[in-house]
């Protein structure tokens, strides 16, 4: 097996067990991560902060014979116009920065992830343990599936999409960019042939069953003993709280 060159994580999360786990089996050498909320010598899960991120604007060959992978993750649930704040603004402006200066990105795909073929996926990504992806999935960059999370046929993800603990996609589904299926979630078309398609930056919360099309930015919840489906936009949210 041809050595694989060692791993700089931009970010941090309170996940890098997962993460190191994957470098452990795929042989890669984990040497820290770049944050630039965190002192340098603070460590999280065994993981060094070694920098700050921004120093990769001055630098960005520092980590020459190095690659990087995206470090932290988001919950699905955070907005939060304080990038300091919000998971979510935290990835995207990491992914940002990577995308810009052209770092090259490692894929940690687990050993015991199952890819069936004619699956395809972008750079960036992650898998977790006995994920399940069938034939002709396509995935876009910076995706994550964690433990027993599958994927049916033909699945599409775009970019910057996580599917939770044994979050399900049924075959033919197609999402956009900056999706979150959460934990035990299932994604089905209702009737059979039809396309279920979920916009960009939907969110499915955990448990909830999803049987139609979502539009872009809403949101698919779980509540009480049954599991419906309830679209909000941020507009209705920011005023079902104010209200």
């Amino acid at each position: 097996m041809k050595k694989q060159a060692p791993i700089v994580f931009v970010g941090s999360r309170h996940g890098f067990d997962f993460l190191t786990e994957n470098c452990d089996l795929l042989g890669i050498e984990v040497v820290g991560f770049l944050d630039r909320y965190f002192p340098v010598g603070h460590v999280i899960k065994g993981v060094e902060c070694i920098g700050s991120d921004l120093e990769l604007y001055d630098n960005p060959t520092k980590y020459k014979d190095c690659k990087f992978f995206l470090g932290n993750s988001w919950d699905g649930n955070s907005r939060a116009d304080n990038p300091g704040e919000s998971g979510y603004s935290l990835r995207k402006m990491r992914i940002d920065l990577i995308e810009e200066l052209k770092l090259p990105v490692h894929n940690l795909i687990h050993p015991e992830t199952k890819i069936s073929r004619g699956s395809t996926m972008g750079h960036g990504c992650y898998t977790g343990r006995w994920v399940d992806i069938r034939d002709d999935v396509k995935w876009g960059n910076y995706c994550e599936a964690l433990d027993y999370a599958a994927f049916g046929h033909d699945v599409e993800m775009g970019n910057n999409c996580f599917v939770s603990v044994k979050g399900f996609l049924a075959g033919g589904v197609k999402a956009g960019n900056n999706c979150f299926v959460g934990c035990n979630a299932t994604v089905v078309p209702g009737r059979y042939g039809e396309t279920l398609t979920l916009g960009d930056d939907v969110k499915v919360h955990g448990h909830s069953y999803v049987v139609k099309s979502m539009e872009p930015g809403t949101t698919a919840m779980y509540s009480g003993k049954m599991m419906r489906r309830r679209d909000l936009n941020h507009d209705d949210i920011e005023k079902n709280i104010s209200g």
